[in-house]
Parts: structure tokens; sequence; C-alpha cells
């Protein structure tokens, strides 16, 4: 099958176009501009295109917007992308394009990549494709996640590919996370006075300390290929309010990484134990699970790994199949039997204000996404064992 050549200018206008609308989270920033214009250009470039366009909303001002196109019978494959960004300073005023790279927030997290996948799709849509495709544009990936839990609510396929900055490399595997909010009591007093006191921030280093000596332990785990090792640290301590007062309370927040063997659970019993050992101590304090992510298994079989492998070397550009350390929302693509990988173009500077994707990225990211929208779901594929 002969697959229509991916517009380079097309592609790089797009991006640009995305990058220049502020897409800020809400929750990570309180006030900022969220997702709801870029989901209206978002569903207005589709709706040109005459597919099949739906808009979602998982919470006020925060749209999903999800693309049919459909095909000759053969098993659906969901491609999805987030529309969110973190913050920035400037958000939106420096996109720019220079030689190779298009710079902006959100350029490769992940506005190019939708931008990708728009494109390719573009491309097969008039073949038609084997299967139906499903374009979702999705909300909160930044945060909360709320808008992929939503999709998936609502949203099935055969398989799927979750588009993330990969470096062109197929990620079959990631860890999980949790976040554990630890919060100890005292009593303040004149720090004259520390007898009419309890200094909340004492059990709190022994706390700390504790954590760490977890955490040494978790390193000398032996280094899975696909997952690492599991970690532990303190991201945050804020204790104390004065100079001169005793401190009534302080707040340490742990964050864990979790492989499959080796559950969310597990590792929040034993951040829960240690608070528990302070708690027998005497000492005030209450702890609290923020947030808990399953990590994504291993899709390595997969028939969509296998797709995207063999699509990529066509494209000259053969990679190995990898893991990555860090969480995305494929874990919950995952979690509801679908097997997925996760794939994208390459860049640097990622949440930084110097963020930038490579432009011959985003092409072979494309025209890859193209050929694999175009042959899924033309065999049968593998049931997920």
């Amino acid at each position: 099958m002969t697959l229509p050549s991916i517009d380079r200018d097309e592609l790089v206008a797009l991006t640009v176009k995305l990058a220049r609308i502020d897409s800020t989270n809400t929750t990570l920033v309180p006030g900022a501009a969220g997702e709801r214009a870029v989901g209206h250009f978002v569903a207005d470039w589709m709706a040109a295109k005459g597919w099949d366009v739906t808009v979602e909303w998982p919470a006020p001002d925060r749209p999903n917007v999800i693309a049919t196109i459909k095909g000759n019978g053969g098993q659906s494959l969901l491609i999805n992308a987030h529309l969110d960004t973190v913050g920035s300073k400037p958000a939106t005023k420096q996109v720019r394009v220079e030689g190779d790279r298009i710079y902006g927030r959100g350029v490769l997290d992940t506005k190019g990549g939708l931008a990708a996948a728009l494109v390719a799709a573009e491309a097969v849509a008039s073949l038609p494709p084997a299967g139906d495709i499903i374009i979702a544009a999705v909300c909160d990936e930044e945060a909360g996640s709320i808008g992929t839990d939503h999709l998936l609510t609502s949203t099935s396929a055969a398989a799927a590919v979750v588009i993330e900055p990969t470096d062109l490399q197929v990620v079959v595997a990631h860890p999980g996370f949790a976040v554990i909010e630890c919060v100890f009591h005292g009593r303040a007093s004149h720090t004259s006075k520390p007898e009419d006191g309890i200094n909340a921030i004492t059990p709190a280093v022994a706390f700390i300390q504790s954590v760490a000596r977890y955490a040494e332990e978790l390193a000398s785990w032996d280094d899975d290929a696909l997952f690492g090792r599991p970690t532990a640290q303190i991201t945050r301590i804020d204790g104390g309010t004065e100079l001169f007062t005793t401190p009534d309370r302080c707040i340490v927040i742990v964050e864990l990484r979790t492989l499959p063997h080796q559950t969310p659970a597990t590792a929040i019993d034993r951040i829960e134990a240690l608070a528990d050992e302070a708690r027998d101590q005497g000492h005030s304090v209450e702890s609290r699970r923020v947030i808990v992510r399953d990590p994504m298994s291993n899709n390595a079989d997969q028939a969509i790994t296998a797709l995207l492998a063999d699509s990529l070397s066509e494209q000259g550009h053969p990679s190995p199949i990898v893991g990555a350390r860090y969480w995305t929302d494929a874990a919950l693509v995952d979690a509801h039997d679908i097997p997925v990988a996760v794939f994208g173009p390459g860049g640097d500077g990622i949440h930084s204000d110097d963020e930038w994707i490579s432009i011959d990225d985003l092409v072979i990211c494309s025209a890859t996404l193209a050929k694999v929208m175009a042959e899924f779901g033309r065999n049968a594929a593998p049931q997920r064992s």
C-alpha cells in the first residue's frame, strides 16, 4: 500500500498553531487558560476534514475531543494525545521555528505529537484504513488524568498508541507511582519555653531518616531492563511558621515509583508503617494517599508494538523496544486490558522555557503513525494474554 506523503509544512504550521494556544492545566495553575480554547481549535480542525467529532466534558471547561475515521471493518485503533501543558512564563509567546527545531511550551509535550497524529490521520482517511481510527485529544494528563480516565468509560479499541515524547522509541512498560502526605502535629510555644510546646519537626526528621533508609534498600534491587528500580524519596518538607515559635505542624511528602511485582499498595504500606512507628512513640501523625497510579505492564509482545517497530524501520529509523522511567496515561489504557504502546517524536527541554521539538522527528513520527493507522486491523490481532 502506498501512503500519501506527510506534508512537512502543514505539520510544522499545525504544531505552531497548537502551541500558540495557551492550554496551561488549571489544576496545576489555578485560573490558567485550561484546555477549552485548544479543544475548540482541534474540534474545528477535525470537523473540517469531515470526521465524526465528539466533545466530552470530564469536568467543566475541561474537554476531550474525539474523532472517529471509519475503516474497512477491521479492528479499531485508539490514538491518545493530551491537550494540556504545564505552566510557563509567558505561556505561549515564545513559539518560533529555528532550523530543524520548533521552540515553545508544549511543542514536545505533546502538541507536536498531537499534530503528527492529526496529519497522519488526514493522510490515511481517504484510503480508508483497515479499521476505525479513534483520535482522542484529552485534558488533564499533566495532573489528575481525568481526561483519559473519562475517555475509557465510553471508548474502547483493539489497541492503542499513547503519544508522548519518546525520541522515536517504542515504549512498552513503565513504573507506577504514589504520593503520600504525612502530617506531624505538635503544640506551638515561644522558643524561650520549649517545654511548653511540642516540636512537630522532631518526629518528622526521624520519619525522613527512615524513608531514606528504605530508599537505600530499594536502590540495592536489581535494575530491571524495562522498569528500572523502585524508588522512594522525600519531595517536600513544610514545617514551622515563625523564627521564635516552636513548630506545631510539619508536612512531609513522599513520592514512590513502583514496579509491577512491587505494587503501589506494598510500597504505600511500608511508608504508612513508618508513620505508624512515630504514632506508636506518642507523636500525633496522620497520613494521606494523595494519588496512586499503577505501572504499565509489559506490552512488548503485543501486535501494536510489532507494527510500530516495523513501521519505524520502514522510515529508515529502526528503534529498540524500551521501558520508560516516567508515568503516562498508557497505564490507564493498560488497566482496561487494551494493548498499548507509548510513542512520539524527540526534542529536549520538556517542562522548561527552552522546550523544543525536532521537525525531522515530527515527520518520521507522523509517517510512522500513518503506516500504523493504515495497517492495524488488516489481520486479526492476537488476543492479549
